[in-house]
Formats: structure tokens, sequence, C-alpha cells
């Protein structure tokens, strides 16, 4: 798992490289951490939304900011939601073979 950590407001470099980004998600974090992330991320742009609801911001910015932060957030939740999915089938394979987990 290499996911970057940033959306694609940072994608109109034409030097950047994908296959190494500058901030990615911990490819050993747990699958709970990985939630607790995304649950941050959550927060974090119902924050914007409120406070743009309040002040009037313009509708361009408040898309831009939650198309950059949604990429990734919908990639780590994937990701999350896979390695519980593997953990959940080794763990009955273990169990159907006889062997302790």
């Amino acid at each position: 798992m290499n996911t970057p950590a940033i959306g694609h407001l940072s994608r109109n470099w034409g030097a950047l490289n994908s296959e190494a980004p500058a901030i990615v998600i911990n490819p050993d974090a747990s699958p709970l951490d990985l939630l607790a992330w995304c649950w941050g991320e959550v927060e974090s742009l119902h924050q914007v939304a409120k406070v743009c609801d309040e002040t009037g911001m313009d509708g361009e910015a408040l898309g831009a900011v939650f198309l950059h932060r949604l990429a990734p957030l919908s990639a780590v939740f994937c990701d999350a939601i896979q390695s519980m999915v593997r953990e959940k089938m080794q763990h009955q394979a273990a169990q159907q073979q006889g062997g302790a987990v």
C-alpha cells in the first residue's frame, strides 16, 4: 500500500512522482489506525463545511477543498476495509484447518 495522503490539488505539478509521493499513509498502519485517520479527515471536512456555511464561503473554493481531501480519504477507507476482510478470511481459514489464531 502506497496511498498518497494528498489529493488532486497537488497533481498540477508535472515533476511529481506518483510512485513515491512526498506524503503517504503508513503501509504498516493497522486498519483501526487507518479508520481513525479517516475519522479525523471527515471531522475536519465537517468543520470546514460548518465554517463555510456560516461565512458564505465561495462554493467553488469549498468544492476544491473537499475534492482535494476526499480522494485520499476514500482510498484509505478502502485499504482499511480490504485489510480487515483479509484478516477475517485468514482467521476463518485457520479455524477451518483446526489451527489456533
